[in-house]
């Protein structure tokens, strides 16, 4: 059984009837339960080696941000005292002690954790610093109740995704860096003998592209560990992405290698002229990008000089 599953039933047998004795129904109503954030359970991609850490029953309880400390810790000490065996299964281990994984949490306290904001990210500026993969984190997983609908809110302002200047910056620093890495750097490596070198251009190579994929399919990209675990459930594109790269990654010879990224760069401007309705003018990918800098309206980020992670 995957964890979101024994989470939510944990929180149906267990964490909502003892609160439920506990409070009130309207102070119950005030409250909103769930499991969202760190934890490849809150993604579905845990599986029997995900057990041996910070995986069990669990459930986040958050409150409004106005709750008094006295009121927070007495519904932690509800908490606290529930039984952590359920179905089987015990909390295993807890390895990253700074994050907190379950229990009580004000709402704009959680989300600041996570994003580094208490609040959606409303400007340019905010939201080109704060990191898609912290994006990804606050709109995972699942609200099991929501009283007051605070957290709803809050996660259905991120799920609008980027506004439409970050979103084409984004994919303009994607086709950008591909360029750098597969079909300009990766070769000079090659023919510097730099065998270090040609690694690291063709995972980087690797990155981009599926990064790219989450853009197209305007879903935020997990942290590394999941980002081409995750492309499997990115429809067609996702799934001909991951194929390719794994293709890509196995292969012998260089020019196999170059092949193949000419073949996976075609297929994901194809991708990207449907999107935008843009026709390329080469298969090297840094023209495309600046093709799609100059789409964007806001002078801001048409003009900004760096490259958005």
């Amino acid at each position: 059984m995957k964890g979101l599953q024994v989470s939510e039933l944990f929180y149906e047998q267990v964490v909502r009837p003892s609160f439920m004795k506990e409070l009130s129904t309207q102070e119950f109503g005030c409250l909103s339960f769930g499991l969202v954030g760190p934890g490849s359970e809150c993604y579905g991609f845990d599986d029997e080696l995900s057990r041996d850490h910070d995986w069990g029953p669990r459930v986040m309880v958050w409150v409004p941000d106005t709750t008094s400390k006295d009121t927070v810790a007495r519904y932690q000490r509800i908490y606290d005292g529930l039984d952590p065996h359920f179905l089987g299964y015990g909390f295993s281990c807890k390895v990253d002690r700074s994050v907190i994984r379950q229990g009580v949490l004000p709402v704009g306290g959680f989300f600041s954790s996570v994003l580094g904001y208490d609040h959606p990210p409303a400007t340019e500026i905010e939201w080109i610093v704060v990191k898609e993969e912290a994006l990804s984190l606050a709109t995972n997983g699942k609200v099991f109740y929501d009283g007051p609908n605070l957290v709803t809110a809050f996660r259905q302002r991120l799920m609008a995704y980027y506004p439409q200047d970050v979103w084409l910056k984004k994919l303009s620093s994607r086709c950008a860096l591909m360029a750098q890495y597969g079909q300009s750097n990766l070769l000079r490596s090659y023919e510097r003998k730099d065998a270090l070198g040609v690694g690291y251009e063709l995972s980087m190579f690797a990155r981009e592209a599926a990064m790219l994929v989450y853009l197209l399919k305007k879903q935020y990209r997990p942290y590394y560990k999941w980002l081409y675990v995750g492309l499997e459930g990115l429809g067609e594109l996702g799934s001909s992405v991951s194929k390719q790269l794994k293709a890509l990654l196995v292969a012998r010879s260089m020019q196999e290698r170059l092949d193949r990224i000419e073949k996976l760069v075609v297929y994901l401007q194809d991708a990207i002229s449907r999107a935008l309705d843009l026709t390329p003018c080469t298969s090297f990918m840094l023209p495309l990008a600046e093709q799609i800098q100059r789409g964007i309206q806001s002078e801001f980020l048409r003009e900004y000089p760096g490259l958005l992670e």
